[in-house]
């Protein structure tokens, strides 16, 4: 929901049509915001998955890190180009983030 917000934000105060007047392309754009989209996906998802490991959750110390955190990325990607999908149909960043999180 954040992610869509934010997507929405910037296509309801135009600020994207700002930064192509100001010479930047739009591939650059898109991926510059999944990027950093990514990144503070995968921030969060490091941190709780050691805060998990550090107090013992069962399903982490179980099963191998590696493959958790796999699914976790793969999740984290999913999410994010659902985002990209679904800020074409918004206008309001409020609206967007509301139907993020109830969808």
């Amino acid at each position: 929901p954040i992610i869509l917000g934010g997507l929405v934000h910037e296509k309801e105060f135009k600020l994207r049509e700002i930064m192509k007047m100001m010479g930047l392309k739009t591939s650059v754009y898109w991926t510059v915001t999944y990027l950093f989209s990514l990144v503070l996906y995968l921030c969060a998802t490091m941190l709780f998955q050691l805060i998990a490991i550090w107090l013992d959750f069962a399903f982490f110390i179980k099963n191998d890190y590696g493959v958790v955190f796999l699914l976790t990325f793969l999740y984290g990607n999913t999410m994010i180009a659902g985002a990209f999908l679904l800020s074409v149909f918004f206008d309001s960043s409020k609206t967007a983030i509301v139907f993020g999180y109830c969808a």
